[in-house]
């Protein structure tokens, strides 16, 4: 299990997904009686222009309120190179998207010079030099695209060729034919059709579930691991004692929990020179030693990107079983008693003293019934998620499993020293810094390694759109083989407060619209609020103010590395706000109580 911790704290990055190219349209009679509210359409100039955050807004302006009529004024005609028109003042006008370069079914629209070489070309200036605002383009979902593949509307689909002011959107054609009813010639009556796209909230509702998901566990963990330090205790397998030799005189101030003693245990006198009494040399080679280890998997991951994936797939199955089965078990043994029956060489009648030492242990072990079935059911659960994990919902069971693991990591700490933690945090403060920042240094895309470890996409969404060459291609298009897969040791949440979530379809998209947090972010500062519990079972506190206050510190750091993220819109390494908003809180706590030294020094590993 200590491998499944090692691996676990590799991913310590915050991202959020909410850019795209969706907007809202409300559709009104022209006596402005309304008849839909935000239909879904997709904006072409979206990651240069903004439109209005609200029909209000649209419509006081006049810019995205537009009278809805057809070309030539002919009930149908989607055809805009057929025939001229020039008095479309401050009208928008439907169009068919064509699916190749020059389509059979539609005029040929007159060439205007040596760079016009696509048919949306020429239909986009034809609606322009008629006088129209705008164009909407009408798509038949799903059919053959020689662009596109398919076409589908989806978070990031544009047309690389226009490249006009002239506002443009795209609709699907059933959606269209909804609307198209409402256009009377003989009348003179146009719908009215207002575009916009609401702002987003400064904090998604998704950031607060995360931040109970992240507190949660580690709360989780540390009540366990407080409630076996005090059966610990009362059993005598941990023993509070007071240590008065000459060679640990520092650790004579207090009493303080220590292991009892093995016949197996290594002495004092027989541990290295450097690691005699949890040495500073020793702590500072045991932090060095886990940053070197997962810069070397984040390195390997970088460059084997596709091995790494399904390596991590495994571990996250096996680590998943174990985590799952030992959380399970400890909430049942809660409230029920596992009955222990005779172990497997008993049943067989095996030589328990010969055989012993030659045969793994747990064939001596009473054997459990209820644990066995645990176990069972937790590897099917991992096994389901392995097989079913390119679901778009299959992250619901990813999370339970990664929760699991974190609140047994968090349980499993067993660290004495506030030393060593803080030289191993102080690691990972310098890891996250320069692997999610410093690497973009160094990268021929100026791309953090981190965040193309993660996602498996480089920094594209922070780059303006090639719209010369650039031809997006739905996700369901490309199929599970062309789409990057993501490092599975991440929380994923989806955002819940996004005005244009509706238009998200996870069966075109490949995902929901989501935020991550790596497991790092709550293991690594999970095991100093677990030491912080530990210190107040240590110094038997009463209101577990060492714990409490270092998990609020955690809880504020979260919310400070949402902060941050909103603001720089892009990946952030959340532990440069967890380390100090977790360590300086009990530190100071420490100083102010007097137990700094003790805590410093900590208990020995005996």
């Amino acid at each position: 299990m200590k491998n499944v911790v090692v691996l676990a704290t590799l991913l310590t990055l915050s991202v959020a997904q909410s850019d795209s190219g969706f907007a809202l349209l409300d559709v009104e009679t022209s006596d402005n009686q309304p008849v839909n509210h935000g239909l879904c359409v997709n904006f072409q100039q979206y990651f240069i222009k903004s439109l209005p955050t609200s029909a209000e807004e649209a419509r006081k302006d006049n810019k995205y309120s537009f009278d809805l009529n057809w070309w030539q004024e002919t009930p149908d005609n989607l055809d805009v190179c057929k025939g001229n028109e020039t008095d479309l003042g401050g009208e928008i006008i439907p169009a068919k998207y064509p699916s190749t370069y020059y389509p059979q079914d539609l005029s040929k629209c007159e060439k205007r010079g040596k760079n016009e070489s696509y048919y949306i070309q020429g239909q986009v200036r034809a609606i322009k030099e008629a006088g129209a605002a705008a164009a909407l383009f009408i798509l038949e979902k799903g059919t053959p695209s020689d662009f596109h593949g398919k076409n589908f509307l989806f978070s990031r689909f544009y047309n690389p060729k226009v490249r006009n002011d002239t506002p443009t959107f795209y609709m699907y054609k059933d959606l269209f034919d909804s609307i198209k009813g409402l256009i009377n010639i003989d009348r003179n009556e146009a719908p009215i059709l207002t575009f916009y796209r609401p702002a987003d909230p400064f904090l998604d509702a998704g950031v607060f579930v995360l931040l109970a998901l992240a507190v949660g566990c580690i709360l989780l963990g540390c009540v366990w691991y407080v409630r076996d330090l005090r059966q610990r205790l009362e059993s005598g397998r941990l023993k509070s004692t007071s240590l008065e030799t000459p060679s640990h005189p520092e650790s004579s101030e207090t009493g303080i929990l220590t292991r009892t003693s093995s016949p197996d245990s290594q002495t004092e006198e027989e541990k290295p020179a450097c690691c005699h009494n949890n040495g500073v040399c020793c702590h500072l080679v045991s932090a060095g030693i886990a940053l070197s280890v997962l810069v070397s998997i984040l390195l390997l991951s970088f460059f084997f990107r596709s091995v790494a994936v399904e390596i991590f797939n495994i571990f996250l199955v096996i680590g998943g079983t174990l985590s799952i089965c030992k959380c399970t078990l400890a909430l049942i043994r809660t409230f029920v008693q596992d009955p222990a029956l005779a172990s497997p060489m008993e049943c067989f009648g095996g030589d328990v003293e010969h055989e012993k030492w030659y045969l793994p242990a747990k064939l001596y072990k009473p054997f459990r019934p209820v644990g066995f079935m645990v176990f069972l059911l937790s590897l099917a659960f991992a096994l389901t998620w392995y097989f079913a994990k390119d679901d778009p919902k299959a992250f619901y069971m990813l999370d339970l499993m990664n929760a699991c693991i974190c609140i047994y990591s968090v349980r499993s700490s067993e660290i004495r020293s506030l030393r060593f933690i803080t030289f191993f945090l102080i690691a990972m403060f310098a890891y996250d810094i320069v692997m999610v920042f410093g690497t973009r240094l160094m990268t021929e895309t100026g791309c953090s390694v981190m965040v193309q470890v993660v996602t498996g996409m480089d920094c594209q969404k922070t780059r303006p759109i090639d719209f010369s060459s650039d031809w997006p291609i739905a996700p369901v298009v490309k199929g599970l083989g062309d789409r990057p897969r993501k490092i599975p040791i991440l929380f994923y949440v989806p955002l819940l407060s996004n005005p244009v979530s509706h238009c998200f379809d996870p069966a075109i998209e490949g995902e929901i619209q989501h935020m991550m947090l790596g497991l790092g972010d709550v293991i690594a500062p999970g095991y100093l609020i677990g030491f912080a519990f530990f210190m107040d079972v240590w110094k038997r506190t009463k209101y577990m103010e060492y714990g409490i206050t270092t998990l609020t510190g955690y809880a504020f750091g979260m919310l400070a590395t949402f902060i941050s993220l909103k603001l720089m819109a892009t990946a952030q390494p959340a532990l440069i706000y967890l380390v100090p908003f977790t360590l300086i809180p009990l530190t100071l706590l420490c100083t102010i109580k007097g137990t700094l030294r003790e805590a410093w020094k900590g208990a020995p590993s005996q």
